[in-house]
């Protein structure tokens, strides 16, 4: 849904600068009510399969903060690295990072080489020559980054909703020739794995 409102905004905004204000408010209108219509389609046919009060809760935790379950063991206090020791008894010799640097270094990917993959899908979003759906992929496949903050950022059953945004911008960009090859990529890790799958993770197995 934030990738969609984003998409529609600049959409709207790309309308405005072509044609004016009412082009960009009648593009507006027409993409809320399809929204609307969505949504409503959308809630109808879950409701009978989940809850959507406890889906909305799950949804909005990072802005709800809901409490999570206290029971079970403290992991924070657990350490396997070993602390810096300083003469001084107020301060440990290690330099605080400001909850705002830890924000941008998480949410925009500054800490990391994610920075990298970010500039490069930012600017491809802006060629002229990407289509609608490209734009789209290319803005969900962001919202990874935010998305990771609360779930993670494996590739686990939680990430395949960007599955099908990152084939799509595979069969935009790369060439017949590309997909081949990384088909066959994908091949050789899929073998590679189905030989002991229990291994790929970090499941324990019971041993005697």
């Amino acid at each position: 849904m934030p990738a969609l409102l984003f998409f529609f905004i600049w959409q709207g905004y790309e309308c405005y600068a072509a044609s004016g204000l009412a082009s960009a408010v009648e593009y507006i209108k027409r993409r809320a009510k399809e929204l609307a219509v969505f949504g409503i389609i959308s809630l109808a046919i879950l409701t009978p399969f989940a809850n959507p009060v406890s889906f909305a809760m799950e949804i909005l935790t990072p802005i709800t903060h809901r409490n999570f379950d206290p029971r079970g063991e403290k992991v924070d206090d657990f350490s396997l690295s070993s602390e810096l020791k300083s003469s001084s008894k107020t301060f440990d010799g290690r330099s605080v990072v400001r909850p705002e640097v830890q924000l941008v270094q998480r949410v925009i990917g500054t800490g990391s080489v994610f920075f990298f993959f970010i500039v490069l899908a930012v600017s491809s979003c802006f060629q002229a020559h990407s289509r609608e759906i490209s734009k789209l992929s290319v803005i969900v496949l962001l919202t990874a980054l935010p998305y990771g903050l609360v779930f993670g950022y494996g590739l686990g059953y939680r990430q395949l909703m960007f599955v099908p945004f990152f084939s799509i911008l595979c069969a935009e960009l790369l060439t017949k020739s590309h997909l081949k090859i990384l088909l066959w990529i994908l091949l050789c890790i899929s073998v590679i794995y189905s030989f002991d799958p229990i291994s790929t993770t970090d499941l324990y197995t019971l041993t005697r």
